[in-house]
């Protein structure tokens, strides 16, 4: 792994006229890696919308920013490095951790740039799990794995508020900012920053799938600004009259069950090792504030309109990936609403697949959750289909 220093030459940045610069810091230090951090200038306009100062694409050709949009405030750097793809002859990818202020919060954020030989033009982003970190264990292997294994994508994880190390926390007196309703407008805003115009594949594993959902009716709702296509992994999406039965009572009976398969089969297939890798958790990296916590809950429990899902499958089709034995996959749902569809054609019609033996634990695995996205694309010639919209 290749950490690049943070260029301290770079100054104020210059401004158009009405425009207020502020000046870029480089504290010592700092960061979630213990890596120096770098903030990258912004600038006030006269009637108080937020923008980046034209320089920054001149100072960082490799910014994580595609288009300005409001309420975009500062940018930190956490961490650079470099990503190598699995094939010889793969080019070394620039690896970013950013902190990218939004409406006032602190969004964690992890881009990895497409090899600029086989970049498709398509973006993979993805939203992860309840509990689940950026930083470690199966959010960071998916993330890792899908840039291994797909150097043609920029992949960007998002943070879920609150949750790791790299995002800011959630506080009890702003938990309402945070619900999945807020965080899904939120992430419609800095999507439309970190993509611009770009097609893009939104992965949502878990509680990211509801996440995903509801972004998408947000953006349904504002225009279809978006060239998106979902991927359901290991999906929550569960209807409000079904979600104590599924989650309150099904749900951790069959996770006890679906665990110890979970991790006989990572040991057999990994070894012991690669196993724990995948597993392990760093302490440092789990923060989860309370109030994160129980907002996200709630936020599940409550449930997702079935005209909602159907609105969103109906105007940006989509696959659903989840195991045999997830009390949460809802397969029968998802059979009514892709007959209800009638697509014209097989491959454009809503995916599902169905993993056989395994359940909601699938979604620990993030190297195997990574490799079935990747084969749904490819099969499903979603990157294809996005490119010829």
């Amino acid at each position: 792994m290749t950490f690049i220093e943070s260029d301290p030459s770079v100054g104020r940045m210059s401004a158009q006229p009405g425009l207020q610069a502020e000046e870029v810091e480089h504290p010592r230090d700092e960061g979630v890696f213990n890596s120096r951090k770098e903030s990258i200038s912004v600038v006030q306009s006269a009637v108080g919308a937020t923008v980046l100062a034209s320089d920054v694409f001149t100072h960082d050709r490799l910014g994580p920013i595609r288009k300005l949009v409001s309420g975009l405030g500062r940018i930190d750097t956490i961490e650079r490095q470099e990503h190598r793809g699995r094939r010889v002859g793969d080019a070394e990818r620039a690896d970013r951790w950013y902190q990218i202020e939004l409406d006032g919060f602190s969004h964690g954020v992890r881009v990895t740039e497409a090899d600029p030989k086989q970049d498709s033009g398509v973006t993979i982003i993805h939203f992860p799990g309840f509990t689940e970190t950026i930083e470690d264990s199966a959010g960071r292997e998916l993330h890792d794995t899908l840039a291994r294994e797909a150097p043609h994508l920029r992949v960007i994880s998002i943070a879920t508020d609150g949750i790791g190390k790299t995002s800011a926390p959630v506080h009890l007196e702003d938990v309402m900012n945070h619900t999945l309703d807020a965080m899904a407008e939120q992430r419609l805003k800095l999507v439309q920053a970190l993509v611009g115009d770009r097609p893009i594949i939104i992965v949502g594993t878990s509680m990211g799938s509801v996440i995903e959902n509801k972004l998408l009716d947000f953006d349904l709702r504002n225009g279809h600004n978006l060239n998106a296509y979902p991927i359901n992994h290991a999906s929550a999406l569960l209807t409000p009259g079904k979600t104590l039965l599924y989650m309150g009572a099904l749900f951790m009976p069959a996770m006890a069950l679906d665990a110890p398969r979970e991790l006989i089969d990572m040991l057999l297939t990994d070894g012991p090792k690669k196993a724990l890798e995948k597993i392990q958790v760093e302490n440092e990296h789990h923060r989860g504030s309370a109030a994160a916590l129980i907002i996200q809950a709630a936020g599940l429990i409550k449930g997702v309109k079935r005209d909602q899902i159907e609105r969103v499958a109906a105007s940006y089709s989509g696959s659903q990936i989840s195991g045999q034995f997830d009390p949460l996959a809802q397969f029968r749902m998802w059979r009514e609403i892709r007959r209800d569809l009638r697509f014209p054609e097989q491959r454009t019609g809503y995916g599902i697949e169905v993993i056989p033996w395994r359940g909601h634990g699938m979604a620990a695995d993030g190297e195997d959750g990574a490799k079935k996205i990747l084969k749904t694309v490819k099969e499903r010639q979603i990157i294809e289909r996005l490119l010829a919209a």
